[in-house]
């Protein structure tokens, strides 16, 4: 691998010719993304008009990926510390954010409750043999159940709810 700086000994036209060869290839990059960006705006559209705040669906996306929720935690105190010297908080809303006090099962279960959800592997965090393991795996399980039943049973109805909107539309296609 060379090192940064390496084109210092090009011509100008030389160093001309590799940066357009840079553009070009990043161009054509670009253009290949613009399905995904489009089909990312659809997703986005139909979580919206299934009554999600486009905030809750980015937060849950954040969440879902980060090594450290912590972090996001943290955040959430601080936009609330905001809030409060702001008062932006109603009268006697403490706003404060309680340590997890749930016993290690319960808050186990609910962590692979979350996984399961996301569709992430069965891989507890915890020995497979411990019992923290074993209700994370309860937890996974649970969560894959909703997914399976909650969800299909979610569609049907939002499907349901289109289909009779678009039967009370007259000319459905002049509606577009």
């Amino acid at each position: 691998m060379t090192d940064i700086g390496h084109n210092s000994e090009l011509t100008t036209e030389q160093k001309s010719a590799l940066r357009m060869h840079h553009v070009r290839r990043l161009l054509e990059l670009e253009e290949e993304m613009q399905p995904l960006r489009e089909r990312r705006k659809q997703i986005r559209a139909e979580a919206k008009g299934d009554g999600f705040k486009l905030s809750e669906i980015d937060a849950a996306i954040r969440l879902s990926t980060m090594e450290d929720t912590s972090i996001f935690v943290a955040e959430i105190k601080e936009l609330i510390e905001i809030a409060k010297a702001f008062n932006a908080l109603p009268p006697g809303e403490q706003g404060d954010l309680f340590p997890d006090r749930r016993p290690a099962n319960e808050r186990c279960f609910d962590e692979g409750k979350v996984a399961g959800l996301a569709g992430k592997n069965p891989e507890p965090p915890y020995g497979a043999d411990s019992k923290q393991g074993q209700a994370w795996m309860k937890g996974w399980h649970e969560g894959q159940r909703i997914m399976r039943e909650e969800l299909q049973a979610a569609m049907e109805k939002r499907n349901a709810m289109k289909a009779d909107e678009t039967e009370d539309e007259p000319f459905p296609e002049a509606a577009e």
